[in-house]
Parts: structure tokens; sequence; C-alpha cells
């Protein structure tokens, strides 16, 4: 099954592509703003190598919580048809935790995971040339990723146990404005602050809460490697990819039966 459910969902990642011109301008300007955004993670990564390691920290735990948070906002409020929805697989007859397995598997290939790794990548050459141990820094993103595809598939489950056919975009526009409202102006707040090459009080206080939550812990243990406090953060992060693990395997099996 497991084979399958990958090859479709390949199949369904090409066949993004078909379709009359308009749809497949939209599709191809989506994936230009996407490479545009990662690009723009790689030249800031790269700005920040020369940069303390409490400044490249900070930008570290608020993109990766941004990303987090992004993945599972984007999933729950956005309105999207969701090509993977476990009970499309019912016909398969195998059981609910095959079921999780395989989608969960097949959720990877997607334009924002490979985008969210391509970050990772981005971050872990930043952190690299900070000195920060690489194997920790490796297993910080792979959590960090996780956690976003878990996130990603728990924030598309969630409304399919309410809303059993399809979800109303309208409610889902509406939801979508409110976040935008308390959203931008905290983001235009945090970038107005003044930095003078060190990290704004404020912010290092934003970052330390950050980085003891479910959306940012994985993302702290790089920085955390270079204090030696690296096991608070590790704990959170793989504590978080297990309960996301197991809310996902039981959404699964509920919407099964």
């Amino acid at each position: 099954m497991v084979a399958h459910v990958l090859r479709l969902r390949f199949d369904l990642f090409i066949g993004a592509l078909r379709g009359d011109s308009r749809h497949v301008a939209r599709v191809v300007f989506g994936f230009v703003v996407v490479v545009a955004a990662v690009l723009g993670v790689f030249l800031g990564a790269a700005r920040l190598r020369d940069t303390d390691s409490a400044t490249a920290g900070a930008v570290t735990v608020i993109v990766g919580s941004a990303l987090v948070v992004g993945f599972f906002a984007a999933a729950l409020i956005g309105g999207f048809n969701d090509q993977l929805d476990p009970r499309r697989f019912e016909v398969f007859g195998t059981s609910s935790r095959a079921t999780a397995g395989a989608v969960l598997l097949a959720s990877v290939i997607s334009v924002p995971v490979v985008a969210a790794i391509a970050i990772g990548v981005a971050l872990t050459m930043l952190w690299t040339s900070q000195g920060a141990s690489e194997p920790l820094t490796v297993l910080a993103v792979v959590l960090g990723v996780i956690t976003s595809v878990l996130a990603a598939r728990v924030g598309l489950a969630l409304p399919a146990l309410v809303l059993r056919e399809r979800r109303s975009r309208e409610l889902s526009g509406l939801l979508l404005i409110g976040v935008l409202v308390v959203v931008v102006p905290v983001a235009v707040f945090f970038v107005s602050l003044e930095w003078n090459g060190e990290v704004p009080p404020a912010l290092s206080e934003v970052v330390a809460v950050l980085a003891l939550t479910p959306v940012g812990a994985a993302w702290a243990i790089p920085a955390a490697s270079l204090s030696h406090s690296v096991i608070v953060p590790s704990v959170i992060a793989v504590a978080t990819v297990v309960a996301l693990a197991v809310l996902w395997f039981w959404l699964v099996h509920v919407l099964l039966t």
C-alpha cells in the first residue's frame, strides 16, 4: 500500500502542472514565489555566518517557529482540498495505522515540505559555520521538518472531524483574515525594533519562550549545543513529534471509523 500511495502522490505532484493555462500559470507563479523565499533564506543565512550565535539563534528560532505555525495554520484554515485525505484510501481495506503511515510518508512529496527541507539545509550550513555540533544540528532540522509535516496533517484532519465532506471556504477566508490582523502588526513591531548589533531584550524574551514550546524547541537545539544546554529543547522537540504522531494516528483511526 505504501508504494502505491507514494506512486499516486508523485503522479498528483506532477499532475499539478496539467490543466488550462490559467491553472498552470498559478502553479508556476506559486512555485517561483516558494523558490524566491527559499533563496532569500539562503542569502539571509549566509549573511548571519559572521554574526554572533545569539543573533543567529534568535533568527533561527523565529523562522523555525513561524514555519511550524504556518504549516499548521495554512492546513487548518486554508480551505484546501486534501488530496491525501485518509478516507480516500478506505478501498484498500488496510488498517488505520497502515493508512496513517502511508499518508504521512506520502506527505513529504510536496513543494512546501521540500522548501522546508531546503530551509533546514540553509540553517544547517549556518550553524556548522558557527561551530555548533553537526549531528545535533541535523537532528534539529529533521525534528523541525517532521514537526511541520505532522502539524500540517493534524491541521487538515481536525476540521474533517466536524465537516465530513468539505470545509467552508468562506469561513476559512474569514479565519485567515483574522490571523493576518493579529500576525501582521506583531511582525511589523519586531521588524521595527532597533537591533544595533545585538538582539533586543524584548526579542530575546520571546525567543527564550519559543525555545521551550513545541513550535520552537527543535530549532533552538543548534544554539543550545554551543552552551551545553541541549537536553531541555531536545526532550521537548522529541516529545512534540511523538505527541503529534500519536494524535495523527488517532485522528486517522477516528476518520476511518
